[in-house]
Formats: structure tokens, sequence, C-alpha cells
């Protein structure tokens, strides 16, 4: 990959608003795209066969760039030079940067204030996904090669992909969370469980599926493996001749009424933990490597993508797990449990 000259480039395009309720994006903080379909009047094919085109064909793919993990806001539309903004400063006498990659070719924007705010490129792929992996492929080397020779945070903040042949539009997006009433006070914290409440605030907090994932985790080991949260409460109950009642903890069947993929769904979170969570993801961001030696890149769409999709499963498991832990401390403390 090599960094050309400056360059310009100037594209309208008319925007089209509607509503979708919020319960329709999926669960709070579930990562998705949203498809937008424009029929034309003169193209004999139905909407089903446009969207499920996989013939190699023209897209446009553009993502904007945001000095810190954006808010919930408007999806769906178009990214343009001002959607975003970074640390990143352009010289004045600069438009526009381009980055050249193999066949195709990025296109750096800066906004009004002279910030690197997005990036841009034509290619050909067989589906928006393939244009997402082409673009981030090309274009996230030379971002974290900018964080680290500047020391800056840059980071994307969402994708924008249009199919020319088919007038399909994608938009990633996070589906946003509603406001709840402040849960009732149930007296005193246990210190024991304080260190989870926190992780798991950390991961809910954070847009990085990587993070989020060590997170959850991380709960799932103390209360399971190392940390033996779990089983040293079940000591202390023993030392003061105090029965706990408990059973296996399994994956819930839905999370916010969502389902789980079935090959999770039911098990028991022992289970999980150890022959999925561990082996599959834990060890490969623990070791940096993948088991079958690949290097593991956080900023590959396609890890981050499969990292994101685990994030509902672990999530559940914490929650039940937490929950199970907290009524076998209620039951503790009930009994006249000490320490």
């Amino acid at each position: 990959m090599s960094m050309g000259d400056a360059m310009s480039e100037n594209q309208d395009r008319k925007r089209v608003s509607v509503s979708i309720p919020v319960d329709r994006l999926g669960p709070p903080g579930h990562e998705g795209n949203l498809v937008s379909s424009f029929v034309h009047k003169d193209d004999p094919r139905s909407e089903e066969e446009r969207l499920n085109d996989t013939t190699p064909r023209r897209f446009e793919v553009s993502c904007s760039f945001q000095k810190c993990h954006p808010a919930d806001g408007e999806i769906g539309a178009p990214i343009t030079p001002d959607t975003g903004g970074s640390y990143l400063r352009v010289p004045d006498n600069v438009e526009k940067i381009k980055l050249e990659s193999g066949r195709n070719e990025i296109t750096l924007s800066k906004n009004k204030s002279g910030e690197l705010s997005c990036a841009s490129m034509a290619c050909e792929a067989a589906s928006h996904v393939e244009a997402v992996q082409l673009l981030t492929h090309a274009l996230t080397p030379w971002l974290d090669y900018y964080a680290f020779r500047a020391d800056v945070p840059v980071v994307i903040g969402g994708f924008y992909c249009i199919d020319l042949d088919n007038r399909i539009t994608s938009s990633s997006f996070v589906a946003p969370h509603g406001t709840v009433t402040t849960p009732e006070s149930e007296g005193e914290l246990d210190p024991r469980v304080v260190p989870v409440y926190a992780l798991y605030r950390e991961a809910k907090a954070s847009r990085s599926n990587y993070y989020r994932f060590l997170c959850y985790y991380q709960i799932l080991e103390a209360l399971y493996g190392n940390g033996q949260l779990r089983a040293d409460l079940f000591k202390s109950a023993r030392e003061q001749g105090i029965a706990l009642a408990s059973k296996t903890d399994r994956v819930p069947i839905k999370i916010r009424g969502d389902d789980l993929p079935g090959e999770f769904a039911s098990r028991a979170i022992g289970d999980v933990f150890t022959n999925e969570l561990t082996k599959e993801y834990r060890n490969n961001v623990a070791h940096f490597r993948t088991h079958d030696g690949e290097v593991l890149n956080p900023s590959s769409y396609a890890w981050n993508s499969k990292f994101a999709a685990i994030l509902r499963v672990a999530e559940a498991c914490v929650r039940r797990a937490i929950e199970s832990y907290e009524d076998l401390e209620r039951q503790f403390v009930s009994a006249g449990g000490k320490g």
C-alpha cells in the first residue's frame, strides 16, 4: 500500500427519511445493518432477486471517523466529510488524501475543521459485507499506523455501502438502549460481588467487541473458574453449617426477548465457558494468535463480527451466572452466614 497525491471529488445524494421503531433494531447493544432497497420502474427483477444477488458488481463504501465512540443517533444516513472528525488534522493545502491498495483506491476526506473525517472507496464485490471487508482490509492498517505515530485514538464510527447496480444501501448501527427506571436497592452490597458489577459496567460502556468479551469472560472466570467466588461461598456455608440450595446454571433460551443460537441455548454455562468461550475466543485474544497459527488482528472486520456474534451468548451467560450467585448470597445472609 502507498499514499498518493491529494485529490478532490464531490458527490451529492438525495436523502429519504423513514421512521423505524427502536425495538425493531434488535436488543440494545446489538450490532446490525439497516438495508434499504430502492425500486426502479424499468428493472424487471423482483426485490428478492436484487437482495440475493451474488454476482460481482459495483459498490461504493464509506466509513466515518470519530474522536470517541459515537452516541446513539441517526441510522442510515449517507456519510459525508462533515459526518465525522478525528484528532488527525489535514494540512490546509490538501483537500483529500488518496491511499492505494492493489486494485482499490481509498479517498480520505476532511471536515470543515480540517480534521480527517471519513474514507470512501469504489470497488467490485459480491455483497455489502464483502465491500466493507475490502475497505477495512485496505484502510485499517493505515489507521492503526496513524494511531501509533500520532499517539491518538482513531475510531471508525460506522459504515455506509451502496450497491450501485441493485440500488440497495446498507448502513451499520448499534441498537440503542432505552431509558429505564432506577432499580430499587436491596440493602448493602456484597463486597465480593462489587468487582463483578464493575466489570459488567465496563463491558456495557465499551464499544470494543474484544474488550467487552474479555470483561464478560473475567466475570465467568470469577464465578466458575480460578476466581472461585461460588466455591468460596459454598465453603463458607459448609464451615458454618448452612445448606445452600443450588442447581446447574444454564444458558437462557432468550435474552431481552431475542432468541439465542440453538447450539448454546439451555446448555450448562460451565460447559459453554470451558469448551466454547475459553477455547474458541478467550485463548485467541489472550495469545494474539488463533489455534491454526493465524495472528489475530483486532482491526479485522471478519474477526470483529465473530466476536460481536458471541457477545450475546456471553452476556446471557454472565447475567444468569450473576443472578444465580446473588441468590446464593441471599440464602447465605438470610441463614445468618458471616464473612
